[in-house]
């Protein structure tokens, strides 16, 4: 059975298109992981090309494995984890 404080964010879930905080916040972990990388150009235009692609990915991968206007969010966090491994 679901917690009570989770039947809120499901039911909105199903309902809406709804963006996942580690989606909407990847923008600033995807500045840390491309200032590691070696090799990569060190200018504004770079980093923030490099962040607008990646960020674009995210809802393209989720449509293309889910194209409801519904459950954005359910199929983010599916495809979460293998994009960590």
């Amino acid at each position: 059975m679901m917690p009570k404080a989770g039947l809120l964010p499901a039911r909105c879930a199903s309902a809406r298109s709804v963006i996942p905080d580690f989606v909407a916040g990847c923008g600033m972990a995807r500045v840390l992981a491309y200032l590691i990388e070696n090799d990569v150009e060190m200018t504004d235009e770079a980093i923030s090309s490099d962040i607008s692609c990646t960020m674009k990915q995210a809802p393209e991968k989720a449509y293309t494995q889910n194209a409801l206007k519904t459950e954005f969010t359910k199929t983010s966090f599916e495809i979460a984890p293998g994009q960590l491994l």
